[in-house]
């Protein structure tokens, strides 16, 4: 029988008071992770949905002692106060929403929260004392008068904070929306050529970079009228189905692809683009610096500068000033079960937890569930990274 769920792909997380919140990807559940000894705690499911449920939330943050969980495919905001752990949904409007009208930032600003839009035609500012909502739409008209034949995401996960403004990359063309959280002021910057669309921004403390949403350039700005166009490597130059990620992780510009299996890296000492065989399924910088990244096996690798890892068993890499602490994320499948079985809620057939790993994807427990279902019998000489995968866990 199938002992362990040995991989948690998480979708998004924040960190408050030296743990990782974290969202599953293809599960309803929410977690923490102790970064002192990598025990991991399962707090709860978001109300009303199902257990096989991927990227209920867009983004997820924490103001005082009170998670917030942005929607994705759910129609509330979710608070979640993590002392009294109760739930707290605050209603949004319905609106002409692109993909599943997901908000894939949160940032708080004094007893404030605001959340970006990535399908959803808003910015949504939410008073935490309230828990009330108002909706600043004019930035989007103006990308949709600009834009009026598209219809991709307006924005993607990655975006700067600078003190009280907001750096938000286009997804539909060469701007980037600055907002100021104090005033509510926007104002758009072209940058790059006319060609250009960007999926990530990040900052380095120094330039701002825009990665591209498909085969155009990465872009250095910085953040005035200089702009440096870094070529795609030739691999990926010739294919617009890609889709980059931004990050800096403390040492260097990192480009993760959303949807290949490699990612691309900047040299700092040669200022050159290098291609790198990782794929990674998150890759984030969250406020306090510290960058969270996960692999497609699920290793969950947290680096920060000079982290404390006295009584630490996770395993150590230190470089320069930054430290690694790298968790394998895994809990066994009885622990899931009870966890399931006090909400209500089932993803077992016949006492066996069902999860499916597929070579270079983690896909959905749905999936293999339906394939179960069907009558499938086990073979020795099965063929193929899923059955072989599988088979390994249950037999």
């Amino acid at each position: 029988m199938y002992k362990k769920l040995t991989e948690i792909p998480v979708c998004r997380c924040t960190y408050h008071k030296g743990k990782l919140y974290c969202l599953a990807k293809d599960l309803n559940l929410l977690f923490s992770i102790d970064l002192q000894d990598g025990s991991i705690d399962l707090m709860d499911a978001v109300p009303g949905e199902d257990v096989l449920s991927s990227y209920l939330s867009g983004s997820i943050a924490v103001w005082n002692h009170t998670l917030i969980l942005a929607p994705n495919k759910t129609k509330k905001i979710w608070l979640y106060d993590l002392i009294t752990k109760q739930w707290n949904g605050v209603p949004i409007k319905e609106a002409d929403c692109r993909e599943s009208g997901g908000f894939y930032q949160t940032y708080i600003w004094n007893n404030k929260a605001f959340l970006i839009g990535g399908g959803y035609p808003a910015i949504l500012c939410l008073d935490l004392e309230k828990n009330t909502c108002d909706y600043i739409t004019k930035p989007y008209k103006e990308m949709m008068d600009r834009n009026p034949d598209s219809s991709y995401l307006y924005f993607r996960p990655n975006g700067v904070r600078i003190e009280d403004t907001l750096y938000l990359a286009s997804c539909l063309d060469n701007y980037v929306l600055t907002f100021d959280m104090a005033s509510l002021e926007h104002q758009w910057i072209k940058i790059g050529p006319d060609s250009s669309a960007y999926s990530g921004i990040a900052w380095d403390g120094t330039d701002f970079w825009l990665s591209p949403r498909s085969n155009n350039d990465i872009i250095r700005w910085d953040g005035r009228e200089n702009v440096k166009a870094y070529p795609l490597p030739d691999e990926f130059s010739q294919h617009s189905e890609y889709v980059w990620d931004a990050c800096f992780d403390g040492r260097q510009m990192v480009f993760p692809a959303v949807n290949h299996e490699r990612n691309i890296q900047l040299d700092p000492e040669n200022d050159s683009l290098h291609v790198y065989d990782e794929h990674y399924t998150l890759f984030k910088r969250l406020d306090n610096g510290i960058v969270v990244r996960q692999n497609n096996n699920a290793d969950l690798t947290v680096t920060t500068e000079k982290l404390s890892v006295e009584n630490s068993s996770m395993e150590i890499h230190s470089v320069e000033n930054f430290s690694e602490k790298v968790f394998p994320v895994s809990v066994e499948a009885d622990r899931l079960r009870q966890f399931y079985e006090e909400r209500n809620l089932s993803i077992y057939k016949e006492n066996t937890l069902y999860y499916e790993t597929a070579g270079s994807q983690i896909l959905s427990l749905k999936g293999f569930l339906n394939f179960a279902n069907s009558g499938f019998q086990h073979r020795s000489d099965s063929d193929g990274t899923v059955g072989q995968a599988i088979w390994e866990k249950i037999r």
